[in-house]
């Protein structure tokens, strides 16, 4: 079995060490098929092999070259002038300026034809898996980690699509001035409070800025774009209990889920939260203030009443000089 052996060592060092790839031209039979280790190195013939290595050749010169460090044959005779090699093949893979690459290990195993010549029949290559575990046949180790890369990346996906739906939603339901909810949400929300709250739980609280325009004209949108932001930042601190908006241009609203028995005691609340405005720094500077009108929920009134009755005392306030609040249905305040 000398032979075999020699014609197998003289192939691995031919190709990998030399680059000769006329050796497979030479040596390998019409009909020889070849399986390697990538994932579409599976040729049936020769004809396919021989394109795939001018390939390679045009794309391996100069760039790498292989060193065998160790090389195990094991032939046999497996038939009237057929034999079989395995081998197990150790090989260093250097760089032009001699930094080692890398260093792998390659299976290999080929079935031989001797008649005055030797011929290649057919030539089988693998690389062992550094996933399998010791003793284990099937590849559970790689299944494994292929199955847990998968999972890692459909639940980063999933993350992703997560936050950019969250994104989506959060631009649907606010306004991106001031970050309060928008007119379609915010009513969308009250209808529904309504709907399920007693007949005459809820405080409807419109607001708007008082000579807006003039501000607009006067100091430029972009002074009066910062006006409704800290106007927004003003309610979000005095009315965190209840439901804000932006409702559109310089109006914001309010919904309280609650039923206030105390009418007295809400307009001090809206008087203490009037002089904090009026002593915000910025809006001092420009004499920025608000007017607003309040409508307490009666007898299941739904959100059209109550923005009507609000509205009407928003307007009213505004006539009897701004600055100030009124409550639908009571004297000025």
């Amino acid at each position: 079995m000398n032979g075999v052996s020699e014609f197998c060592r003289y192939l691995v060092h031919e190709y990998l060490e030399n680059c000769n790839y006329d050796i497979f031209e030479k040596h390998m039979a019409p009909t020889a098929s070849v399986i390697g280790t990538g994932g579409t190195e599976f040729f049936p013939s020769l004809k396919e092999f021989s394109q795939a290595i001018k390939n390679e050749e045009k794309v391996r010169a100069g760039l790498v070259r292989f060193t065998v460090q160790k090389e195990e044959i094991w032939p046999q005779k497996i038939g009237e002038a057929l034999y079989l090699a395995i081998m197990r093949i150790v090989v260093r893979e250097d760089s032009p300026d001699g930094r080692i690459v890398c260093e792998m290990e390659f299976r290999v195993s080929m079935i031989l034809e001797y008649k005055n010549e030797w011929k290649v029949l057919h030539v089988h290559q693998s690389s062992p898996d550094p996933n399998q575990a010791p003793g284990e046949f099937f590849p559970n180790g790689m299944i494994g980690s292929m199955n847990q890369q998968l999972k890692e990346l459909v639940e980063k996906q999933t993350h992703a699509l997560r936050e950019m739906n969250e994104k989506l939603q959060y631009a649907v339901e606010h306004d991106y001035l001031t970050g309060l909810y928008n007119r379609a949400h915010f009513e969308a929300v009250v209808t529904s409070i309504l709907r399920s709250c007693p007949r005459n739980q809820g405080v409807f609280l419109m607001l708007d800025v008082d000579d807006f325009k003039l501000c607009n004209d006067k100091y430029g949108h972009l002074l009066g774009d910062k006006v409704l932001s800290v106007i927004g930042k003003w309610m979000e601190r005095e009315f965190s209990d209840g439901i804000i908006a932006h409702y559109g241009g310089d109006e914001f609203t309010v919904f309280f889920d609650k039923e206030v028995k105390d009418i007295g005691r809400f307009s001090q609340r809206m008087e203490k939260a009037l002089r904090a405005l009026r002593q915000d720094p910025f809006l001092k500077i420009y004499g920025i203030t608000v007017s607003a009108g309040i409508a307490f929920r009666k007898d299941e009134q739904m959100f059209e009443e109550l923005y009507r009755y609000a509205d009407q005392a928003l307007y009213e306030a505004k006539e009897k000089g701004k600055n100030s609040f009124l409550i639908a249905g009571e004297i000025e305040k």
